[in-house]
């Protein structure tokens, strides 16, 4: 096998594992996080489109925002009650050729959650 194809593979690897951890850790936190990408891949000058939800299975009603890393964005989504689910999209522009854009769910001031979506500019 190439260099090349080793390193692609690799990558791939590196990526899965990052996810799987994402999504353990927001299972452990009591709450389901899903990011989903709309449009990942963007012509230049294009906005990439992101969905995101929040299902709390905790006992409480925390008060909760996420926080887009990359952007430097907050998105309140307020008090969410215990069994409930509350989301939205966000829309904004490419920043990288090769980025990523990671999602912090914030709870009651404390990390919850976390998840990135990769996007690409062709």
């Amino acid at each position: 096998m190439s260099l090349r194809k080793r390193t692609a593979l690799f990558v791939v690897f590196i990526t899965l594992a990052a996810v799987s951890t994402a999504s353990a850790s927001a299972a452990r936190g009591g709450f389901d996080l899903t990011v989903e990408p709309q449009n990942s891949f963007v012509a230049p000058g294009q906005n990439v489109t992101v969905s995101y939800a929040v299902t709390n299975n905790t006992g409480s009603s925390p008060y909760c925002y996420f926080n887009v890393v990359e952007i430097n964005f907050n998105a309140a989504l307020g008090t969410i009650a215990s069994g409930t689910t509350a989301g939205g999209q966000l829309s904004t522009p490419g920043l990288q050729k090769n980025g990523r854009l990671t999602f912090n769910l914030i709870c009651d001031n404390t990390l919850v959650a976390s998840k990135f979506v990769l996007v690409k500019i062709r």
